[in-house]
C-alpha cells in the first residue's frame, strides 16, 4: 500500500512529458532598415568636394538596422540575416561604375550606419569649372539589405528589405576648383 501511495504521489509531483520542446519555435524576426536622415520629404543640401582626385556630390544617411548583421562583403560565411547595405538613388539612374566604365548595380555599398550618397553619378549630372548642374531637384534615395551573394535580402512575403526616402536636393558651393594659373613671363634683361 504504501508503494502504491508514493507512486501516486510522484505522478502528481513530478511532471512527465513536459518539457521545452513541445512548444513551437518562435519564427525568427524579420531584418529591418530604416532611413533616419534624411527624412522623407526633406531638403538636402550637398557641396561639390574632391576625394581622391574624383569630383563628389554626397550626402550621409544615418541608417536605424535590425535584427541584421552588417559586414563586409564576403565575410558572412553563410551567416542568415548577413550582409551589407546598397544604396540608391532613383533606382538604377544613378549608379557608381567600376574602373572599367562598366556601370555597378548601387550607387554606393556599404556596410556601415552612415552611407554616403553620391549624387554625381546621375544621368545628366555635369561637372564644370563653374559648378555642378543637373542635380537641383526631387530624388528618392533607397537602402537595402543584400547577402554575401550579392541577392536583395527578402522578407517573408518575398519582398526586398528596404527603406526610401524623397528628398528635394540642392547644389550649393562654386565648382571643384579649377586649375592653377600659369606663371608670369620673365621680365626683360637690361643693357
Amino acid at each position: 500500500m504504501r508503494a502504491r501511495l508514493i507512486a501516486v504521489l510522484y505522478m502528481f509531483v513530478v511532471p512527465v512529458g513536459c518539457s521545452s520542446d513541445d512548444t513551437p519555435a518562435a519564427a525568427p524576426a524579420e531584418p529591418k532598415i530604416l532611413i533616419i536622415s534624411p527624412t522623407d520629404g526633406g531638403h538636402v543640401v550637398v557641396t561639390p568636394e574632391m576625394d581622391n582626385g574624383e569630383a563628389v556630390l554626397q550626402t550621409k544617411l544615418v541608417l536605424s538596422v535590425q535584427n541584421f548583421t552588417l559586414r563586409k562583403p564576403g565575410l558572412c560565411g553563410g551567416a542568415g540575416s548577413c550582409g551589407h547595405v546598397h544604396v540608391q538613388i532613383d533606382g538604377d539612374s544613378c549608379n557608381d561604375t567600376d574602373p572599367n566604365g562598366k556601370r555597378l548595380p548601387y550607387n554606393e555599398e556599404a556596410f556601415a550606419l552612415m552611407v554616403p550618397a553620391d549624387f554625381v553619378h546621375c544621368d545628366g549630372a555635369v561637372v564644370g569649372p563653374t559648378g555642378v548642374t543637373g542635380v537641383d531637384g526631387d530624388h528618392v534615395i533607397s537602402a537595402a539589405f543584400y547577402d554575401d551573394a550579392e541577392a536583395a535580402v527578402v522578407d517573408a512575403a518575398g519582398q526586398p528589405v528596404e527603406d526610401s526616402a524623397h528628398v528635394t536636393v540642392e547644389v550649393q558651393g562654386g565648382g571643384t576648383g579649377g586649375a592653377a594659373g600659369a606663371g608670369g613671363a620673365a621680365g626683360a634683361g637690361g643693357s
